[in-house]
């Protein structure tokens, strides 16, 4: 019995020119422009971080600025909603740019904590409220960190619900630190009314002490 005939047929063409492709060697001119273009685009991506740089940027600062915007359109809706005074608005700013310490000037609701705590001592259970009443009024998270229209919108809540009587803690503490400073000031009044005493009784002193010797 001879040999299958699948075994001694020649192999189709189709198989022969895929192997004498894959054998073929790659001609110089497509070897170097493969070379070419790995080399364009090592270039690029080296020579782009410089290159384009200065547009990036610019791309961010514009990224940043309409986020600035609609932050800013935000806290003048915030504003006018609270009712706060233009210099009301002008503190709370101060005190809290002062108490963020967020790279996006944000206000963690622990740290807003800390600072109701120096009007008033909080107990668990108040602050526990007080989480959930900032999250409820501004929508934030209770884990999330405040902008400053969520920073007034708190603000104007505790202080029209008189929270816990914080109106009267704020005039206690507001009094307590006008007296304070009021008894500064008359201690440096004093200090000041002895050391113009002090500097003519010793002119008087070496006066009087010249004119015995001279006597």
């Amino acid at each position: 019995q001879g040999p299958s005939p699948s075994s001694t047929s020649p192999s189709s063409p189709s198989r022969q020119r895929s192997g004498s492709e894959s054998l073929q060697p790659t001609s110089p001119t497509h070897a170097g422009s493969q070379a070419h273009s790995g080399d364009v685009g090592r270039r690029t991506s080296v020579s782009g971080r410089s290159v384009d740089f200065p547009e990036f940027l610019r791309i961010m600062r514009l990224i940043f600025d309409q986020d600035d915007e609609e932050r800013l359109e935000r806290e003048r809706d915030v504003v006018k909603e609270v009712g706060f005074s233009r210099e009301e608005v002008k503190e709370f700013r101060r005190l809290f740019h002062q108490a963020s310490f967020d790279a996006e000037k944000r206000l963690a609701v622990p740290e807003l904590e800390k600072l109701i705590a120096r009007v008033m001592p909080l107990t668990a259970a108040m602050t526990q409220e007080f989480k959930e009443m900032a999250s409820m009024v501004t929508r934030v998270g209770e884990e999330e960190a405040l902008d400053f229209g969520n920073f007034l919108t708190v603000m104007r809540t505790i202080l029209d619900r008189n929270w816990h009587n914080i109106n009267e803690a704020s005039e206690t503490l507001l009094a307590a630190a006008a007296k304070a400073e009021a008894a500064s000031r008359s201690e440096s009044r004093a200090e000041s009314k002895v050391s113009v005493m002090s500097r003519g009784w010793s002119k008087l002193t070496v006066s009087k002490l010249s004119m015995l010797a001279k006597g």
